[in-house]
């Protein structure tokens, strides 16, 4: 019933017409444990309507994991290297290190929309395509990632 509500209210705000789902689909949206409780639901089924143009919403159309014919389990957490320094700030606890986007030159600094591109690909690719996971470890919104996800296509 929510993901109904939600691909309905979805379908309006974007002039679309969705006719519900499949029955694989349901089944799937049951049996996933969700881990980021509604608001990954939520965002599951705004990505299902932004990115397709509406009738019946079958597993192809969901994002991963849900897409997956394999069965669905809880995702892994992602494991990262801990930096050797030790970090004396607060906020320098939290931050993990991102070697590959530390310029070593003047030559090798990149434009940050490019760098930014890289974080969130890398991101996604490591949390298998679960678009809100990763948006959970880079600590935004799974919409920000949807939106400019969308904006590079």
């Amino acid at each position: 019933m929510i993901a109904e509500f939600f691909l309905n209210r979805y379908a309006r705000e974007e002039t679309k017409y969705f006719e519900g789902f499949e029955d694989e689909a349901k089944r799937r949206l049951l049996e996933y444990h969700w881990p980021g409780n509604v608001r990954e639901l939520q965002n599951v089924i705004r990505n299902v309507v932004v990115l397709n143009e509406g009738g019946m919403v079958g597993v192809a159309d969901f994002p991963a994991p849900l897409n997956s014919l394999q069965e669905i389990v809880a995702p892994q957490p992602v494991k990262t290297e801990q930096p050797e320094e030790v970090q004396t700030s607060k906020s320098a606890k939290k931050s993990k290190p991102y070697s590959k986007v530390m310029a070593q030159s003047l030559d090798e600094i990149e434009p940050l929309d490019v760098l930014e591109r890289k974080i969130i690909e890398n991101a996604v690719k490591l949390c298998k395509g679960n678009v809100p996971q990763a948006a959970a470890l880079l600590e935004v919104s799974p919409s920000t990632l949807y939106r400019k996800i969308k904006g590079w296509s």
